[in-house]
Formats: structure tokens, C-alpha cells, sequence
């Protein structure tokens, strides 16, 4: 499936594999400090853009360009192009200044595991391409977000780059360099990203963040086993838990269904996608808690089912560290997870199943299939001293081949359409037509500084559910009011 249908704006939720950090609490202290908006980058030799360049809008794709749209734009010398085997056209880039970065060392935060894994492998010709050398600094999912805390607000200037998640980009804004001069000015192809997947950078109608990491929750299931029942693909989450009891061999360690359950970013996250399915939002309008109701009772109950009947005995210890590699060696019928892992399950040196997991869309219930958006973003530090060649960096991090070449190193998927649209994205990933299929239909989370807070409270109550020290009702009641309190404390309620 192309993405020519992608420039649904539609809004959405999903996950943040980061441990819960109160970031909500500290960043509204942050801010509240904040003296002044961070400086402009020094001026740079790149080439002149031209007319035409310059007035195409950076704020936000108005449509996704398909590789064909992309080709019919005209180009200059300072518009490098590059070839892209979906149309056989070319692609825009943004102009590239390599002076800027030729002998500079930029230090990188980010995650580990295996998003800097896929990084490391190619991220190193960057010194060969452009002239700059990168060092990482992998630290552990648990810890990234409350080391960013430290070095942004503390204003060290000790990174020049980090990932981000998209939910953390409003607290982090006060201390991030502020890209829309520099997208103008080098005439980056906005154009060429996925609508809903560019508005995760943006905060306030400012451009903060470069997305390049477009994650969406998909379906893997066993073929082989659906296959043997004569079951077919389910498209709701109740025919889930019905094929799954069928398949199920829980005495043999082969499960329903693979979930995180333990006191993690993810369990509550999980929550969050029955309570959406189920018919509800998290906020309404006037953001007050949205969930409170028979419909969130019913989602809150059907997760403890799920947990209890086919989940992992003994889930209470599993993660997302976990989950991927029992999927690789069978021990799974069905794992509803971020599609960026996909490449990590087939190419597992120790999996055994990996020719019969197939790939489906995400799911519905009361609702139409929907999933949690996922972005991962390039920021940099607005005290970065290198923040030219950082710029440089991003400029060739999220060009065509280097979104290709993160997917090819099993880091996650594209943000850009020519490459989600390509050939080599589709060799390079068994489940493109799954994200394809799920990418239109995402929505993104409601955003706010007090993220943090939220998630923790999302992590806390679901956790307290799967674990049986709270019952669905009392999960979804004391969730809405740990929200609401968040909400009222943070002046969003007006009554």
C-alpha cells in the first residue's frame, strides 16, 4: 500500500518506552525559569537558496508528497537531489553545507538498545560524507529522559544532539534550538514527510524536533498456527482473545498473547489503547478525563482478562526487552507492539519462528483500527557548541538514504514518504504493507508538559490492575481522578 492517502491529520495516542519520569513537574518549574528564548546558530556559507525555495512554508506539510509529486518539483544546485527507486525520480533534499561540520566532534544522547545498534552501523560515514565524527552516548530507556532533564535545564552544553520522544518535546522546547530559520533558509523537504509524523516536532507552531523514526503499533501473529485452526486474521481485539484461547498452549510456554504487564511506560500504554478501542478518549475538550464511564469499566475488564487467561504466567517480569525475542523463538501466538522492532524478530540469531510470523494493521473495537502514534525525534540542545554541524548532521541523518539506511540497520521506519514508498523499504522489512496500512489511521496523543506526570499515573493504575491490587473499576476511578488532579493543578480545567 503507498502513502499517497497519508495526509490524514487525524489525532492520535501510543506509547513511550521510557521510564515513568515526573517530567511534567519539573519542566513547568523549568520553564517557569527560563529567562530567554535560545540564541540563533551562527551564520553559515551555505549556497543561496532561491526564490521558489524560499517560499515554500516549513511550520507544516499541507499534503504528503508522493515520489512522483516530489519529482515534479523543480530543483537547483542548491536543492541536491537524490534517486529514488519508487518513481525512478528524484527526491529533494535540503542544501547541505559540509564546512560547517568538517572537523567537529558532535556529541550524541540516545537511547540504547536497538535504535542505536541500526545507528551504529552507518552513522560513522558520516565523518567520511561530510567531514564531522559523532559519539554516542547510549544510556538505558530508563534513564534518557531524566539525564535529558539534567543536561538541558542545567544548560551544559554537554550534548550537541539527543533523540526524543515525541510526548517530551514541550517541556524540552525552552531549552531546544529553534529549526524553522534553518528549514527556511536551507529549504528542507518538508514536503516529503508524512504529515502526522512532522507534527510530532512541533510545539506552538515552532519546529523543534526532525522526526525520523515514524513508529506505529502493529499486529504480529503465527501464521503457521492461525493456519492449523483455520482462524483468520482478527481485526478486534475480543477475536484476538478468542483465536488466542484457541492457539494457546500455555503448558508448553506457547502464549495467546505476548503483553507487558509490569510497572512500565508500556503497560500503561496498553491501557490507553483498550480505553481508546473501547470508544473513549483520554481528555475531552475541556480536559477533563473522558474515560470515567461503562465503556472504560469494559476496557479495564477485558485487560485483566487478557492478562490473566493469556498472557505470559509470571508477566508481572516481563518488558519490551523481552517480548520482541520470545516472539522470535515461538513462544507467542500473537504480540500487539511497535512495528520498529519488526527487523529485530526475524533477524534474531536465536529465532526459530521467524519464515511464519505474518503482520497485520492495528485493531478496533467499539472503534475503527486505530493505533498510538510513536515519533522519535532529532533535537539540539540550544546550548550545543557545535550547533551548526549538529545541524549538518540532521540535514544528512534524515535525508533519503540516511532514513533508509536507519531502516535497513533495524532501528525502526521512515518518516519520509519517498522512502516508505520505495522499493528498498519494502524489501528491507517484512511488515511494510502492515505499516502502511496502519500509518494512516494513527493518532497522536494528547500532548502536554505534564506528560510525565500522566504516563506515570497511566503506569501506576495499570500496573496496580494487572497485578490484581486494584480491581477494573477501581483502576479506571482512581486513574481519573490522579488525571484530573494533574489537569486542575495545571490550569487546563476552568471549573
Amino acid at each position: 500500500m503507498a502513502l499517497a492517502h497519508v495526509v490524514n491529520r487525524r489525532s492520535l495516542s501510543r506509547r513511550v518506552l521510557l521510564q515513568g519520569v515526573v517530567l511534567g513537574t519539573v519542566a513547568t518549574a523549568l520553564v517557569a525559569c527560563s529567562s530567554s528564548a535560545p540564541a540563533s546558530p551562527t551564520a553559515v556559507s551555505a549556497p543561496a537558496p532561491t526564490a521558489a525555495s524560499t517560499s515554500a512554508s516549513a511550520a507544516a506539510p499541507t499534503a504528503a508528497a508522493t515520489p512522483a509529486t516530489a519529482a515534479a518539483k523543480p530543483t537547483t544546485a542548491a536543492r541536491p537531489t537524490t534517486q529514488a527507486s519508487t518513481a525512478g525520480g528524484t527526491v529533494p533534499e535540503a542544501t547541505m553545507n559540509p564546512s560547517a561540520a568538517k572537523g567537529k566532534t558532535l556529541h550524541l544522547l540516545a537511547w540504547n538498545l536497538y535504535k542505536a545498534d541500526g545507528m551504529k552501523t552507518w552513522v560513522p560515514k558520516f565523518e567520511q560524507e561530510v567531514g564531522g565524527k559523532v559519539v554516542f552516548d547510549l544510556v538505558a530507556s530508563t534513564e534518557l529522559a531524566s539525564k535529558q532533564i539534567v543536561s538541558l535545564s542545567g544548560r551544559t552544553g554537554e550534548y550537541d544532539l539527543t533523540t526524543s520522544d515525541e510526548p517530551y518535546i514541550p517541556a524540552y522546547s525552552p531549552y531546544l534550538l529553534e529549526l524553522t530559520p534553518l528549514i527556511k533558509r536551507d529549504n528542507f523537504p518538508v514536503e516529503d514527510w508524512v504529515p502526522i509524523m512532522w507534527d510530532a516536532g512541533t510545539y506552538q507552531g515552532n519546529q523543534y524536533a526532525i522526526p525520523f523514526d515514524s513508529n506505529v503499533e502493529i499486529l504480529f501473529y503465527r501464521k503457521d498456527l492461525l493456519d492449523a485452526k483455520g482462524l483468520q486474521v482478527p481485526t478486534k481485539w475480543s477475536e484476538l482473545y478468542d483465536d488466542a484461547m484457541k492457539t494457546q498452549e500455555r503448558d508448553k510456554e506457547l502464549w495467546g498473547q505476548l503483553l507487558v504487564t509490569k510497572r512500565d511506560d508500556q503497560t500503561g500504554i496498553n491501557l490507553w489503547t483498550y480505553l481508546e478501542t473501547w470508544g473513549n478518549e483520554i481528555f475531552d475538550q475541556a480536559n477533563k478525563v473522558a474515560f470515567q464511564n461503562d465503556q472504560g469499566y469494559a476496557a479495564a475488564e477485558f485487560f485483566k482478562k487478557t492478562v490473566d487467561t493469556i498472557a505470559p504466567k509470571g508477566h508481572l517480569g516481563y518488558d519490551g526487552t523481552v517480548l520482541p525475542d520470545n516472539m522470535a523463538t515461538g513462544h507467542g501466538v500473537f504480540f500487539y507492539y511497535w512495528s520498529s522492532v519488526t527487523l529485530s524478530i526475524v533477524k534474531d540469531k536465536k529465532q526459530t519462528v521467524a519464515d511464519k510470523v505474518g503482520f497485520a494493521k492495528a485493531l478496533g473495537e467499539k472503534t475503527p483500527p486505530l493505533s498510538m502514534r510513536g515519533v522519535w525525534s532529532m533535537v539540539i540542545p540550544a546550548d550545543s557548541k557545535n550547533r551548526d554541524a549538529a545541524w549538518e548532521f540532521i540535514k544528512w541523518f534524515s535525508s533519503y538514504q540516511g532514513q533508509l539506511n536507519y531502516t535497513k540497520g533495524g532501528s525502526g521506519n521512515p518518516c519520509r514518504v519517498s522512502v516508505l514508498n520505495s522499493a528498498e523499504f519494502k524489501q528491507t522489512t517484512p511488515a511494510a504493507e502492515a505499516i502502511a496500512a496502519t500509518i494512516p489511521i494513527a493518532k497522536k496523543r494528547p500532548i502536554y508538559k505534564e506528560y510525565g506526570d500522566i504516563i506515570n499515573q497511566m503506569d501506576i493504575w495499570a500496573s496496580k490492575l494487572t497485578s490484581g491490587t486494584s480491581t477494573p473499576k477501581e483502576t479506571i476511578d482512581g486513574l481519573a481522578a490522579a488525571l484530573n488532579d494533574i489537569m486542575k493543578k495545571g490550569g487546563y480545567q476552568k471549573s
